[in-house]
């Protein structure tokens, strides 16, 4: 790794250090809303599949699964009846 990018890396994490603390920050304070009982966890009404990181959002899970419910509505047209 050249010096070029070593203080590239530098200035990044120094440039997103505080944007890292006001979000963690934010993070405890959701938590501790929901463990004190002032947020309240809800149950799905249907059943329900997860997929993914659900308490901080995701990483593109979404196609992916679109992509697997596709697959599996196929099997189920060309499936022998």
């Amino acid at each position: 790794m050249g010096v070029h990018a070593k203080y590239g890396l530098l200035l990044r994490r120094v440039f997103l250090s505080p944007f890292t603390a006001a979000y963690g920050g934010i993070l405890r304070v959701r938590h501790a809303l929901y463990d004190n009982g002032s947020l309240r966890s809800t149950r799905p009404t249907v059943p329900t599949i997860a997929i993914g990181n659900l308490a901080l959002g995701g990483t593109g899970e979404n196609p992916h699964t679109w992509n697997w419910c596709f697959v599996a509505w196929k099997v189920m047209l060309l499936w022998p009846r």
